[in-house]
């Protein structure tokens, strides 16, 4: 399949002595980075885009900041990695501290950034506008019928007083998560809307109060709170309002303070109240239209993979539409499911991780919901990787050997778009206990890892319980429960997932 995921320009077929088809035409109803992404997606592929953007200009606020590698990697193949490198800040550790004590976790090679959205967004902006297409702001889509060919009618307000009824082969909502589109094509969203608030500053630490290498994330009696570096000397904290009565601002003030970080609000440069909501659209796809970002999928910060969602959304519908750039129309409905089958599987999955580490956040205790929130399956990512294949028995008498069990792991860091797999190498996963063990292991850092097999060992190991990262050579890049690895229990502990991976590697096929 071609892909459609590089920049370049569309052979235009006139030059080849060819009658050239009428160009594709798209529709894209929000210019946040999800929208912007496929509009220079799209016109790489020789489509005719326009992005309507109701703000007549682009929200103030860092808004979502967090950019991990699978991200990079997708701006790298649209082309403005590197502009994205130059103006971003890099941050190259994770710090998880509970009352227990704390464990730093160096991410090497999976260091992620932090870039204010909006400066994001004006960088993916100018690469749609090289590549043709077109963003028209202080534009209200109002209504969205359909046709009698099946396509989609958009009814649009502008903001100097005139409408228009524009008709396109595809439309995207892309318009955020009180999607107009959404709500026109009458599409429920499943899912929970905490009622606990959050609170967020965003400051220039004068002070130096946090590192700048390091996201920090405290939990335990002194309350919930989350530390992000941001470019130019800025931090953000995060905190769950518990306090029903509190004023949002001066909680978090206590929080930090209660955290031993004095904070003043007169450095702030962005600071919001806002409620979580953890919800899944229906479907993501009817007919010609498709829906992408928080469009598709809401989410808290929990893992900062929000604004990396919404490309993971925006470079999957692109490949799926990508072969039907040339005009053959009849098929967009049928590569809008394939897109909607492939990502409403993948962010099922990954919005239960988000929601047990939420859950943490606002102090619940296990995984379980509150009785008039609606339920949904909830299964970590590392969950979904251990299902259990258990190997044969190789002794003549049946004796079972240990409950070994290796699965592949296609889980949400996989896009569909070239050369994803050789920039994201794998490690192997071992989970110590029950299959059940890593009912918590949404708090691992969310898109650092990729498992290449998960082995599972029965509860007769010395091990701990638990969810260990390794390399190949057996050194562990991450653990959870972390206050179960202390300063003393390293070797050991790596000198038996050694036995266990060099076992696993040795053992003949069946």
């Amino acid at each position: 399949m071609r892909s459609c995921c590089a920049a370049r320009s569309p052979v235009r077929p006139e030059a080849a002595g060819l009658a050239a088809p009428r160009q594709s035409t798209a529709l894209i109803a929000g210019a946040g980075p999800a929208g912007l992404a496929l509009a220079a997606l799209l016109g790489s592929a020789g489509w005719q885009v326009t992005v309507l953007e109701q703000l007549a200009e682009r929200r103030a606020g860092t808004r979502a900041p967090t950019l991990w590698p699978p991200a990079m990697h997708l701006l790298d193949t649209l082309g403005v990695g590197d502009r994205v490198r130059e103006v971003s800040h890099l941050v190259e550790r994770l710090r998880f501290a509970s009352d227990d004590g704390e464990r730093d976790l160096d991410l090497g090679p999976y260091a992620f950034r932090t870039l204010p959205q909006g400066e994001l967004e004006e960088i993916l902006q100018d690469r749609a506008g090289a590549l043709g297409a077109t963003v028209v702001r202080g534009a209200t889509v109002t209504s969205v019928t359909t046709g009698p060919d099946g396509r989609p009618r958009v009814g649009v307000d502008h903001a100097a007083g005139t409408t228009e009824e524009l008709t396109a082969d595809l439309l995207v909502g892309a318009d955020g998560a009180h999607s107009v589109v959404r709500r026109q094509l009458g599409i429920d969203t499943v899912g929970e809307r905490y009622a606990s608030r959050f609170a967020l500053l965003d400051f220039t630490d004068t002070q130096k109060l946090f590192p700048r290498d390091a996201s920090i994330t405290w939990v335990g009696r002194r309350g919930t709170l989350v530390s992000v570096p941001l470019p130019a000397g800025g931090t953000r904290v995060v905190v769950p309002v518990l306090d029903p009565d509190a004023d949002p601002a001066d909680f978090l003030m206590k929080t930090a303070a209660e955290h031993g970080f004095p904070l003043f609000a007169d450095t702030a440069t962005w600071q919001a109240e806002f409620h979580v909501t953890v919800a899944l659209a229906e479907t993501f796809a009817h007919g010609h239209i498709a829906l992408i970002g928080d469009a598709a999928h809401m989410q808290s910060p929990a893992g900062g993979r929000g604004m990396n969602n919404a490309l993971e959304d925006a470079f999957t519908l692109a490949s799926q539409l990508c072969d039907k750039a040339a005009g053959d129309r009849q098929d967009i409905p049928a590569a809008l499911l394939r897109y909607a089958a492939l990502r409403h599987a993948e962010m099922d999955d990954e919005l239960g991780a988000i929601k047990a580490t939420t859950d943490r956040w606002v102090g619940r205790t296990g995984t379980t919901a509150p009785a008039e929130a609606p339920e949904r399956p909830r299964r970590s990512e590392i969950q979904r990787t251990a299902c259990i294949h258990p190997r044969r028995p190789r002794t003549t008498d049946g004796a079972p050997l240990p409950p070994w069990a290796t699965a592949e792991f296609t889980g949400s860091r996989m896009v569909l778009h070239g050369t994803r797999d050789t920039a994201w190498p794998p490690h192997p996963v071992v989970l110590v206990g029950a299959p059940d063990a890593p009912v918590a292991s949404g708090l691992l850092p969310d898109g650092a890892w990729r498992a290449r097999t998960a082995t599972l060992l029965d509860g007769g190991t010395a091990l701990p319980p638990g969810v260990y990262v390794t390399t190949a050579s057996s050194d562990i890049l991450g653990h959870w429960p972390w206050d179960r690895l202390t300063a003393t229990d390293p070797n050991p502990v790596r000198t038996e997932i050694g036995q266990c991976l060099e076992t696993q590697n040795h053992e003949p096929p069946h």
